[in-house]
């Protein structure tokens, strides 16, 4: 019962404030290691402030008055999104952050309903959240970015190193990997080629290659699926 009930009548009320403020960080934690591993800017510092805020605001309400957490719970919902807009940026080559957004405020979520007394609740939605943002990735990757894929061959001037580093974090932009996690050796002295996959429907592929295109240490892109030689830039 302890899993399904409402730990305000389970428990001694210290005991219960404890136990769901402890909850609501190790909610944060579930998800804030996920968005940590994939080098998020949203982590677990952040989504922890975010759910214990939350579940801290609810259990001060039920403490006042159980019929003002409904009212606190709006507030909570109506303050988060200006917290979530903060991480979404439009930019020339599309928006981001919408996850990390989205992310926020379904953490708020978790920490509310922590802080109302359902910490199994609250931990059933961390489960489900941490499933979304780990299965759903890996099955975008495996159904979509398998089919109907292209490849490109970037060459560049190697210039000791630090153009690599640049179409790297590129690359990471976009969540879009060389072939098999390798470059290629140097071609020419001072120039070397790397070869990235992408799927046609991959979210803002072609702002990536333009990306790449832009950048002066980039002399070529051959896109395979155009079956074109290298297209040296003017």
């Amino acid at each position: 019962m302890l899993v399904l009930g409402n730990w305000y009548d389970l428990m001694p009320k210290v005991s219960a404030h404890a136990s769901l403020a402890a909850i609501a960080l190790i909610c944060s934690l579930i998800i804030g290691v996920e968005r940590f591993r994939k080098e998020k800017p949203v982590g677990f510092r952040t989504l922890g402030l975010v759910s214990f805020g939350a579940c801290t605001y609810v259990m001060v309400a039920h403490a006042i008055s159980p019929s003002e957490g409904p009212r606190v719970i709006g507030q909570i919902v109506s303050g988060i999104g200006f917290l979530g807009a903060g991480v979404i940026l439009r930019g020339q080559y599309g928006v981001t952050g919408l996850t990390s957004a989205a992310t926020i405020w379904a953490m708020a979520g978790v920490g509310s309903a922590a802080g109302a007394g359902y910490g199994g609740g609250a931990l059933a939605a961390a489960a489900l959240m941490w499933l979304l943002l780990t299965v759903a990735s890996r099955l975008e990757r495996v159904v979509f970015l398998h089919n109907a894929s292209a490849e490109a061959a970037v060459r560049y001037e190697t210039r000791h190193g630090k153009a690599q580093l640049k179409i790297e974090e590129v690359l990471d932009d976009f969540h879009i990997a060389p072939v098999d996690q390798t470059w290629s050796c140097t071609l020419d002295h001072g120039i070397s080629e790397v070869r990235i996959r992408y799927h046609h429907l991959h979210r803002h592929h072609r702002e990536c290659l333009a990306r790449l295109a832009e950048m002066p240490e980039v002399i070529s892109i051959a896109r395979d699926e155009e079956r074109v030689a290298d297209r040296f830039k003017k």
